[in-house]
C-alpha cells in the first residue's frame, strides 16, 4: 500500500503508519505526492461498478476500458498527474484475493456494499469522474450511465438481480449528441 499525506508530503504520522504496516507484514511505501497514486488507483476502481452488471465478458471489457479512458482524460484535464505502475518500488503483480476469504472474483468492495445493503462507493468513484468531467468540459457518458444505474439498483435495495450491460449502452447511446445534417449542421 502507498502511504502519504493528502494532498502531498509525509510527516511523522504517515512515517509511523508505514512503519507499523511494515512490522505487521504488509509492504508499504511512502509517497510525497499521494494524489498521483490515488488518481492512478481511481483508474482501476471506476471498473468496480461493473460487478453489479451482467453480460458478455467482451462487452464488460469494452465498457470497462471506456470507463477508464473517461477517467484518465478527465483527471488529466483537471490537472492530475497519474502515477504509473513502473514507479512502484514494491512488486504487487502477484497479489490476489486470499483463499478462503469468502470473496470471489467479481465480488470486490462495490459488490460487497450492495450485497450488505449499505451505502455504495459508486458516487465517490464514478461520480467524481462525472463531476470533474462537467467542470472541465470532458464528456463522461459511461461513468454517468453506470452511476445512474447503480443509484437505481441501490434504491431497489438489492443486488440480487444484476442489471444488464445493455442498459449501460442504451444510456450512453441516448446521451450522445444527435448527428445533425443539412441546415441544422451549420453553426
Amino acid at each position: 500500500m502507498t502511504v502519504g499525506r493528502f494532498p502531498n508530503g509525509a510527516n511523522e504520522t504517515s512515517n509511523r503508519i508505514a512503519a507499523d504496516l511494515y512490522r505487521a507484514g504488509y509492504l508499504a511505501e511512502q509517497s510525497s505526492d499521494i494524489r498521483r497514486w490515488k488518481s492512478a488507483k481511481l483508474l482501476h476502481n471506476v471498473r468496480n461498478v461493473l460487478e453489479l452488471f451482467d453480460g458478455p465478458a467482451d462487452l464488460r471489457g469494452e465498457i470497462g476500458e471506456a470507463l477508464v479512458d473517461e477517467a484518465r482524460r478527465t483527471l488529466q484535464a483537471a490537472g492530475y498527474r497519474l502515477a504509473t505502475p513502473s514507479e512502484r518500488t514494491i512488486d504487487i503483480s502477484n497479489w490476489r484475493v486470499a483463499q478462503n476469504s469468502g470473496i470471489h472474483p467479481g465480488q470486490q468492495s462495490t459488490w460487497q456494499s450492495f450485497a450488505r445493503g449499505t451505502s455504495s462507493e459508486v458516487d465517490f468513484l464514478n461520480g467524481e469522474i462525472v463531476l470533474l468531467g462537467r467542470i472541465h468540459g470532458i464528456l463522461t457518458p459511461y461513468n454517468d450511465a453506470v452511476q445512474l444505474l447503480a443509484g437505481k439498483l441501490a434504491q431497489r435495495g438489492s443486488s440480487s438481480r444484476p442489471v444488464g450491460l445493455d442498459a449501460v449502452l442504451s444510456l450512453v447511446g441516448a446521451s450522445q449528441p444527435k448527428r445533425q445534417t443539412g441546415l441544422a449542421s451549420i453553426p
